[in-house]
This record gives structure tokens, C-alpha cells and sequence, in this order.
């Protein structure tokens, strides 16, 4: 599935694991507890996607790698996160109320978490100080409404 556009798709309990889906569009989709053990989404679009309760944690070498995706606004909610590689990503506004194990997520480097909601409580200085995350308004974050 290489730039497939899933806008808006319904895709409830979907199972993406070992799937490759690079730079697909997922925005506005909602993808509420689907799994994504071991799936290969490199620069996808996630933008306003509702992610409820997914989960992405597999056997260590089973992880989800979500490097430079995009997913400003989007709503993980419940989210199982441990494992995932967002190296890159952009979860400015992201909903992260009720994310498990997420001190178990493989790679924040350079991602920006720029106003991420409901995280954790210690999230935002572990991310920064200890896992490499950054916090800055990117371009797409500028038309969101703070």
C-alpha cells in the first residue's frame, strides 16, 4: 500500500499488522482499535485520525515504525504505544489520554510533541529530556486554533 488514500475510511478492529502502508493517507479516519503490530507506516497521514484504543506493541522486533508521520490532532485515546518508532513524527495536539506503556516507546527522537494533550503524567520531560522529542509549532500546526 504505497500512497494509498484511506481519507475518512471506517476501518474499526482492522487488523494492519505486517503491513506496509508508506506514506498512506489515514487523515480523518478512524481506525479505532485496530492493530498495527509490526506495520510499516513511514510518513503516514494520520492528521485528525482516531486511533481509540489501537494497538501498535508486538514482540520487540514486532514494532509499529511510524517514523516522520504526521499525526497532528490525533486522537490515541487508550492507545497501546510501547514499541513504536515515531523518530520524526509530528504529534503536535495529539490526544494521549490513557496511552499504556508509553514509557516503552522505541524512538521520539526529533518528533515534535508540540501541545500534545492529556499526556501522562512525566511524559513531556521524559520525551524531551530522555527519548530526544522536541517541541516546536510546526507549519501544518499553524492553522490549528490553540
Amino acid at each position: 500500500m504505497w500512497g494509498a488514500n484511506c481519507v475518512g475510511a471506517h476501518l474499526h478492529w482492522a487488523n494492519l499488522s505486517r503491513v506496509s502502508a508508506f506514506s498512506v493517507n489515514f487523515s480523518s479516519a478512524d481506525l479505532a482499535h485496530a492493530q498495527f503490530n509490526a506495520a510499516g507506516l513511514v510518513g503516514a497521514n494520520f492528521t485528525n485520525a482516531i486511533l481509540t484504543d489501537a494497538n501498535f506493541a508486538g514482540a520487540s522486533f514486532l514494532t509499529a515504525n511510524m517514523q516522520n508521520a504526521h499525526c497532528l490532532r490525533t486522537d490515541f485515546n487508550g492507545a497501546n504505544i510501547a514499541g513504536v518508532d515515531f523518530s520524526g513524527a509530528d504529534l503536535a495536539y495529539a490526544n494521549l489520554k490513557g496511552v499504556t506503556d508509553w514509557s516503552n516507546i522505541y524512538s521520539l527522537k526529533s518528533a515534535n510533541i508540540y501541545s500534545v494533550t492529556n499526556a501522562p503524567d512525566g511524559f513531556l520531560e521524559w520525551a524531551t529530556n530522555r527519548m530526544g522529542a522536541i517541541i516546536y509549532k510546526s507549519v501544518d500546526a499553524w492553522s490549528v486554533t490553540e
